[in-house]
């Protein structure tokens, strides 16, 4: 498998995010499965590059309209059919984090780490 993350910051895709795309169908022509990870949770955290200016947050109504978008751009571009051993795989991250809580980290994680 080959993939590919793509954050929900505009309603549709760039010419970076093509050339990736590219690559995944690319990978998939060769009997590679693509898997494209959306970032709807880390669309709502916002940018955590360090660039001197945040990216401003969007609403989850913007961040559904924006995840539509791409994922019409990308189904555009991939195989997505059921017959292709290799199909195309779309999954978003927000899916494995909505129930995740600090509560829970902090049980779960920080139990294994000592605070001096």
């Amino acid at each position: 498998s080959a993939y590919c993350g793509l954050d929900p910051t505009a309603g549709s895709l760039h010419v970076g995010n093509l050339l990736q795309l590219r690559g995944l169908r690319w990978f998939q022509d060769a009997g590679i499965r693509p898997i494209i990870v959306l970032g709807g949770a880390t669309g709502l955290i916002g940018d955590p590059s360090g660039r001197s200016l945040e990216r401003p947050f969007l609403t989850d109504e913007e961040i559904a309209k924006n995840l539509r978008g791409i994922r019409e751009c990308v189904e555009g571009l991939l195989d997505f059919d059921e017959a292709n051993p290799h199909k195309a795989i779309i999954v978003n991250n927000v899916d494995w984090y909505k129930n995740f809580s600090i509560l829970n980290f902090l049980r779960e994680v920080g139990c294994h780490f000592r605070v001096p």
